[in-house]
């Protein structure tokens, strides 16, 4: 199912700050629902604990939810107790920084051969499993970036965005429910984390029965997550509140690459009449979830 053939029907995903990227993609901010979580795991200034690597294709924005490899936490971002006795070693932060270089230079072999050592040394090892779900995204091994993930969690219980990637990756699987209770885990790790809250907005939103729940959290990733500003424009139009709605397209529109208001205000005319769940319309998963 299309939504609003008169214009470009999916939204690329901008996300800052929510994992480890450095890049800026360039692509579209309008396209199919082909891209992934990797794009929104990816327009990022800083480096954080998401996903993994920064390169330009048709994925690159749900690597926002931002893809660059997982790196330690870092900066002003709140850091788990479990992160802060499991720190990264000198030879494990080496090996991190080289596969993030390596994935942004689009070295993906070279990348691959230092995962490997990575997943051998233990500081490191979470952080490497967490990339790899995130390149298993890229090419929509679905199955394979859920084991991933699991992986990288069952490691470093405490690590906030491998809890949220994997919740990402089982809704993209089809396991709604499972998907949800990992967003919220990664709640439960760092209330900080913005990714996280867009995930719980989009799908309490998608719910329906939670609408100032649902608000909440996408008036909270706002603040870091630029699609959460199309996420509130579909929401309030779709509750008549047109003035609200054509401010959040502003929003959006500052802060996006190459994207017009007339541009936005086309897409939001042509897709909030549509039944469809706002997952499918911002192209973070299909049409159906089926299990």
């Amino acid at each position: 199912m299309v939504v609003g053939r008169s214009v470009p029907a999916r939204i690329i995903l901008f996300i800052f700050l929510c994992v480890g990227l450095q890049g800026q993609s360039k692509t579209s901010p309008f396209e199919t629902e082909e891209n992934v979580w990797s794009n929104i795991s990816q327009a990022s200034a800083g480096r954080d604990r998401g996903f993994g690597s920064s390169q330009a294709d048709s994925t690159d924005d749900l690597r926002t939810f931002e893809p660059t490899p997982q790196t330690p936490p870092s900066g002003s971002q709140t850091v788990s107790a479990d992160e802060l006795r499991h720190p990264l070693s000198r030879k494990g932060q080496k090996l991190i920084d080289q596969i993030e270089k390596d994935l942004r230079a689009g070295d993906r072999s070279s990348a691959m051969e230092k995962l490997n050592l990575a997943l051998k040394e233990p500081s490191a090892a979470p952080y490497a499993h967490n990339i790899l779900g995130v390149e298993d995204l890229k090419v929509r091994k679905i199955s394979a970036a859920v084991e991933e993930f699991s992986q990288a969690t069952a490691l470093l219980p405490g690590f906030a965005a491998g809890h949220s990637n994997l919740g990402y990756a089982l809704c993209l699987d089809g396991q709604a429910d499972r998907g949800f209770q990992e967003i919220e885990t990664a709640l439960s790790v760092d209330r900080s984390f913005l990714k996280a809250h867009f995930l719980k907005g989009i799908i309490l939103m998608d719910r329906g029965s939670v609408d100032h729940e649902a608000w909440q959290n996408l008036e909270e990733a706002q603040r870091d997550v630029p699609t959460a500003h199309l996420a509130l424009a579909l929401f309030y139009a779709r509750h008549g509140q047109s003035s609200s709605a054509q401010q959040q397209l502003q929003d959006y529109v500052q802060v996006s690459l190459g994207v017009t208001l007339t541009q936005a205000q086309d897409w939001l005319s042509a897709v909030a009449p549509s039944p469809a769940p706002a997952g499918v319309i911002l192209g973070l998963w299909r049409v159906s979830r089926p299990k």
